[in-house]
């Protein structure tokens, strides 16, 4: 009788499943995560956006301003109060090409994040 030698490895099919398994699960994650990032991109200019509003009605209001302002003047009046962050007067994004502030026009301050698709976000 023969004895049938015992291995202690891992055959080439077993490789070749476990490799074809990892490639499909990195097949999903990876585009899922460039969607997430993208997603929440996009959520983190929003935020600002609405941030800012708020701020220019609040400052509207407390000023009792009437008169309509310009973006860069907002961002300037905004800066001087701690309203708007100083050091983006000149916002970049991933996802939208400019943040426009205006306001009181008929008594509405309003942002406007301008890009493929445009987010308008508006207060009294």
């Amino acid at each position: 009788m023969s004895r049938l030698k015992k291995y202690s490895g891992v055959t080439l099919i077993e490789l070749i499943i476990v490799l074809a398994i990892m490639s499909i699960i990195i097949g999903i994650a990876i585009p899922s995560y460039d969607a997430y990032k993208e997603r929440n991109e996009k959520l983190k200019d929003e935020n600002l956006a609405l941030m800012a509003v708020n701020a220019m009605v609040a400052h509207r209001i407390n000023q009792r301003l009437e008169e309509e302002l310009e973006s860069d003047d907002w961002k300037t009046i905004l800066a001087a109060n701690n309203l708007w962050p100083a050091d983006q007067q000149n916002l970049t994004s991933d996802y939208y090409t400019e943040i426009v502030l205006s306001g009181p026009i008929n008594g509405v301050c309003t942002v406007t994040l301008e890009g493929e698709e445009p987010f308008v976000i508006s207060r009294e």
